[in-house]
């Protein structure tokens, strides 16, 4: 199976249409604008549609008019339906087909970075197992679980907290898990350029596991 490195909201687009999402409403707002960009390309050249809304209200506007003409809709959210940070735990799916169930309940590897996010998660811990990993800053506490805790100080490495995402990438390469260190460079090359590609090369370079 060939591997390819993408962004998060990328692989939520692509996911999205492999699993016959063909209707998509949002509008471009960070951090969620490549979710919309990636949709917009994927879904025309398979007849399905992406449309751009004004505002949240104005998208979900076209979802409902979309399940009123006959598509199939789901919708998995802790929060208000949004994709923003905070209040952003949101998954909306249409689809033509019977749906079935579309979430991950057993994840092999967990990025515990957020206090807040572990504790709303907090019954997902008790399904892993011995070969799920977590990746756990120093400040944040986890319920008991079988998974292995990989400890990591980003705070004594003098990493910032918004640049933590990418630097439990790191953690997870240098451990040659689910990528490694090429395929983080590679993606990183192609992502970014002159300052700001040696800016985050520098972080790579700087993380270190404890």
């Amino acid at each position: 199976m060939a591997f390819c490195l993408m962004e998060g909201n990328e692989a939520i687009a692509w996911g999205a249409v492999a699993s016959e999402c063909r209707f998509f409403a949002g509008y471009p707002i960070t951090p969620a604008t490549t979710i919309f960009n990636t949709l917009l390309k994927l879904l025309p050249p398979l007849g399905g549609i992406c449309l751009q809304g004004q505002d949240e209200i104005a998208s979900i506007g076209y979802c409902l008019g979309a399940s009123m003409a006959g598509l199939n809709v789901t919708q998995k959210n802790e929060y208000d339906i949004t994709v923003l940070r905070g209040a952003c735990i949101s998954e909306v799916v249409l689809s033509p087909e019977e749906i079935g169930y579309t979430g991950i309940t057993t994840p092999d590897i967990v990025l515990a970075l957020s206090q807040e996010g572990v504790d709303r998660q907090k019954h997902l811990f008790d399904q892993l197992d011995k070969n799920a990993r977590i990746i756990r800053t120093e400040d944040i506490n986890l319920p008991l679980c079988n998974a292995r805790v990989i400890e990591t100080d980003f705070k004594a490495q003098k990493i910032k907290s918004n640049d933590r995402a990418l630097a439990a990438l790191c953690v997870l390469a240098e451990l040659d898990t689910v990528i490694c260190p090429d395929m983080l460079e590679y993606a990183l090359a192609s992502r970014f350029r002159d300052n700001l590609l040696a800016s985050v090369l520098d972080l790579v370079e700087q993380v270190k596991i404890d």
